[in-house]
């Protein structure tokens, strides 16, 4: 249950379906695209959630912003004075957030733009327990573990009252 509601939770917010408020951080695990911004704070793209998750120097949260990739890939820049860009791979937008995650600029791209890549891969801290909440993958893998285990119980259910019986004996 736990991941399969971790997967559907994050599609729902990557749609815009449910609303998270900035203060929610949302547990991220390994993140490809994560930039750093001139006084040295990360930006990190959450994709599976739709989200873009600001941490100080320190790794220490600050905020996260929903974006509108229509559940998309998207990528992140971070501009001299202070921007911070997404690149939306459906409907070729760029949207330009103040690090407050206030949308100052929304355009749309030509067809013709090449997104920028991702360049760097990183481990944002997360807690163990909450690793099945940062992937699609990892929360499907963990409703698998769980259905497999239930069907296993039942399929091979232990009987109590046969050890009891065997020591009688």
């Amino acid at each position: 249950m736990v991941g399969a509601g971790g997967f559907f939770a994050a599609g729902l917010s990557a749609m815009g379906v449910v609303t998270l408020p900035d203060s929610f951080e949302w547990p991220s695990g390994y993140v490809r695209g994560v930039v750093q911004t001139q006084d040295g704070k990360y930006v990190v793209p959450h994709i599976p959630a739709g989200r873009v998750q600001l941490y100080d120097s320190q790794w220490r949260f600050i905020r996260g912003w929903h974006v509108d990739a229509s559940g998309g890939d998207f990528s992140v820049a971070c501009l001299p004075t202070g921007e911070i860009v997404v690149f939306t791979a459906r409907g070729n937008q760029r949207l330009s957030f103040t690090e407050n995650g206030k949308l100052i600029l929304a355009t749309t791209l030509p067809k013709s733009f090449v997104r920028p890549q991702p360049e760097r891969s990183m481990v944002v801290p997360t807690s163990p327990l909450l690793w099945i909440f940062s992937s699609p993958f990892l929360s499907w893998g963990v409703a698998l573990i769980g259905m497999a285990g239930l069907w296993a119980a039942k399929k091979f259910p232990r009987d109590r009252n046969r050890e009891t019986r065997d020591q009688l004996i």
